[in-house]
């Protein structure tokens, strides 16, 4: 499961990186904050340990890719707690990510939403990223997905679980294609005749990013 769901993770954060570098050389995402699901729905079927681990793997490729980049991370249930304030300090957000217990209890993506943004909030004249992961049941907040997207923060959601909210998911990110599907299994699910086959989908710029990668992966 563990190997599956990175691949679908940093795919689909390659293809992230890609379109923010569509135009300029230089990543320009250097701002990102990570809300994570501790529901119940996530923590009893044993999958958030593996949300933990795929946290500290994307901010390393983040962290691989851009200068100076800022981390943060919260945790939401019914409630919501900081994991880590923003850092450029990878080990002390990776030590954080993997120290601060789960939450557990009933879900609200509304304060998960809400608590990613007042990290992002402190450094305005960044270029900011919010990776929402979670199974999208819990609330439906499109009003405050719309109210964090404009203000300029790029939204990315990431389906985990035994059900997945699809829909509230796709429409909450700020367009379907930053919208990644993980089924319980772990196993990528394609999206559709746009996306490839771990679902992540692909533009000019990805072909680029995508085929250096698994070039040089092997």
């Amino acid at each position: 499961m563990i190997s599956s769901f990175k691949s679908a993770f940093v795919l689909g954060l390659f293809s992230l990186i890609a379109l923010s570098n569509a135009e300029n050389n230089d990543c320009a995402l250097n701002n990102i904050c990570f809300s994570l699901d501790q529901s119940g729905s996530i923590v009893s079927p044993g999958l958030y340990p593996n949300i933990r681990e795929f946290t500290v793997d994307a901010a390393k490729e983040f962290d691989d890719r851009t200068k100076d980049s800022y981390f943060s991370a919260v945790g939401f249930a019914s409630g919501v707690k900081l994991i880590q304030a923003p850092t450029q300090s990878l080990s002390t957000f990776n030590t954080a990510v993997n120290t601060v217990s789960p939450l557990n209890g009933g879900t609200n993506i509304f304060r998960g939403l809400r608590g990613c943004y007042q990290q992002l909030k402190t450094k305005p004249m960044t270029d900011r990223v919010l990776i929402l992961v979670t199974d999208g049941f819990g609330g439906q907040p499109i009003n405050y997905c719309n109210f964090i997207k404009s203000k300029g923060i790029l939204l990315v959601t990431v389906g985990i679980g035994t059900s997945i909210n699809q829909n509230f998911l796709k429409n909450c990110a700020t367009s379907e294609e930053f919208y990644i599907n993980v089924k319980d299994t772990g196993r990528p699910h394609r999206q559709g005749v746009h996306g490839d086959r771990h679902g992540v989908p692909r533009t000019r710029a990805m072909w680029r990013t995508t085929s250096a990668t698994s070039s040089s992966k092997g």
